[in-house]
């Protein structure tokens, strides 16, 4: 038996200031949403006196990445993408599981999609310029 979970129940929220621990309001009809990759990028430090076989890369910065968002279109949607574009603000993960990710970031870009036969949809990309903060229970503060 598999402890697989479907994504359900998902919520995207956002703080109406960058330090706010509480107070988050919610996007509505949730259709995908990609968790924050933070990724630490690698320094290529090899040189001419290098005698190993081996690069000598040690680990630099790490880079928060990005989420990416599709929701279904609404008003009250893309009124929320428009405000929030270029706003750093604090911004939640809640899994239907309990589990959470936390992190800070801006709204870097949103669109809208209106085809011809199928529903429309808006999309939004958030840089994550934290570490987020990853909890299997929901707890982080």
């Amino acid at each position: 038996m598999s402890n697989a979970k479907i994504g359900l129940g998902t919520r995207l929220q956002y703080s109406s200031t960058v330090s706010a621990t509480s107070g988050y309001a919610t996007f509505a009809e949730l259709l995908d949403i990609d968790s924050p990759s933070p990724e630490y990028a690698m320094l290529d430090v090899t040189n001419m006196d290098t005698t190993t076989i081996k690069d000598y890369i040690p680990q630099t910065l790490v880079e928060g990445g990005q989420v990416d968002v599709t929701m279904h279109y609404t008003s009250a949607n893309a009124t929320k993408l428009n405000s929030l574009l270029k706003l750093r603000r604090g911004w939640r993960i809640d899994y239907p599981n309990s589990a959470c990710h936390r992190f800070k970031g801006y709204l870097t870009t949103w669109s809208m999609t209106a085809p011809v036969e199928d529903k429309m949809t808006a999309k939004g990309t958030i840089k994550v310029v934290s570490l987020p903060t990853y909890s299997a229970t929901s707890t982080i503060a």
